[in-house]
């Protein structure tokens, strides 16, 4: 039986060495700076977020609105960012529960002064400006036990204590702390595995974590498809599918086997109108492709994403205490009046923007710092 040699090729290519994924993968930054901002811009103008949408609508183009009406989908593409890097972070060290405990203090110093910051000025703000409805508020978000809930990412958990997210992205880093914890967790039982008194412990502890990850990928993807929801039931196979993808590339897995399913998935989302699905899809598909061609250090490396990739977490916590409130200050002024409400959208833009440089530089840099300090070595 013929077969074409150049299929053959494609379909056992595993692409070039440069998908060992070393040195500093800039296109990663950059995806994450440009899906910081696209959440800000969709706050500042979507009705449900914004008071000066109408204005704004009669400004902008209606092609333009319906761009940013889409825009929420950068949470889509923080969660296979945070899937792969995490799973790349964590490679290569031994998961046992010296390093799990390593794990989460660093985690808790790159998340957790920066989102503590900027809740405590959400707080603020209320107090300040809405002194006559402290009460409401603390009655709506759960009084003390609410508040507390929310420092600590777990007011999306209804068998601990439910409670309304204060800060409206923190919903995103509740899912984030989740599928830290379980895949940290698939890591150590897997450690303990290879440590069975059994032949090729290492094959039974890969085994086991690709089944595990497999299993809690393809449960959550099922929940999603039958009831697309925002908890980690519905959308931990986000983040998970960023693990699979820096699996496929570390283990230079070729190239068609790992891009079909890929390809596969974006269709489906086409198919069904999903944008939540289409921006999670496409995004696992590049960063797949830009492994495979070696070009995840120099893909999209420009000096401006680059930094805007850097202080991402900061301009994602912030905008909402800054841009949002601002808008909300302005709109009695700026009402009924496009240009002024342009005018105002771009203050709210320029002042978060200065406001997440300077989040970035006195606590969320100083904290990262720090948690670079215990990073251990790798195996």
């Amino acid at each position: 039986m013929h077969t074409d040699p150049w299929f053959g090729r494609f379909w056992f290519w595993r692409g070039p060495s440069a998908a060992d994924l070393s040195g500093r993968l800039n296109f990663l930054d950059a995806l994450r700076g440009m899906a910081a901002f696209s959440v800000m811009l969709f706050h500042f103008y979507v009705p449900s977020v914004s008071p000066v949408h109408a204005e704004l609508s009669a400004v902008f183009p209606s092609a333009v609105g319906r761009v940013f009406e889409q825009m929420y989908c950068g949470v889509d593409v923080f969660f296979v960012l945070s899937g792969f890097v995490i799973s790349f972070s964590m490679h290569g060290h031994v998961a046992n529960l010296r390093y799990a405990g390593n794990f989460i203090v660093r985690r808790s110093l790159r998340l957790d002064p920066p989102y503590w910051v900027a809740l405590t000025l959400m707080l603020g703000y209320y107090v300040a400006f809405w002194p006559s409805m402290w009460h409401d508020f603390y009655v709506t978000f759960g009084g003390l036990r609410g508040i507390a809930a929310n420092f600590f990412y777990v007011q999306n958990l209804p068998f601990i204590y439910p409670a309304k997210s204060i800060l409206d992205v923190s919903w995103t880093l509740c899912l984030e702390v989740q599928f830290y914890l379980s895949y940290l967790l698939i890591l150590v039982v897997g450690y303990w595995v290879s440590r069975l008194p059994l032949r090729g412990g290492r094959l039974l502890r890969d085994a086991f974590v690709f089944l595990a990850v497999g299993a809690v990928g393809i449960w959550s993807f099922t929940c999603w498809i039958r009831n697309p929801s925002s908890d980690f039931a519905g959308r931990s196979w986000t983040f998970f599918l960023g693990v699979g993808v820096f699996a496929a590339l570390r283990w230079r897995v070729p190239v068609l086997l790992a891009g079909l399913p890929l390809a596969g998935l974006v269709v489906l989302f086409i198919w069904e109108q999903q944008t939540h699905g289409i921006a999670t899809a496409v995004t696992a598909a590049a960063i797949f492709v830009a492994g495979v061609f070696g070009r995840l250090t120099t893909l999209l490396a420009f000096r401006p994403l680059l930094h805007l990739g850097k202080i991402s977490y900061s301009i994602y916590l912030i905008h909402s205490v800054v841009g949002v409130n601002l808008l909300s200050q302005l709109a009695p002024a700026v009402a009924g009046s496009p240009p002024a409400a342009f005018g105002a959208w771009g203050l709210a833009v320029g002042l978060s923007l200065l406001a997440a440089e300077l989040l970035h530089r006195t606590v969320e840099a100083p904290s990262n710092r720090l948690s670079q300090r215990l990073k251990p070595r790798r195996a």
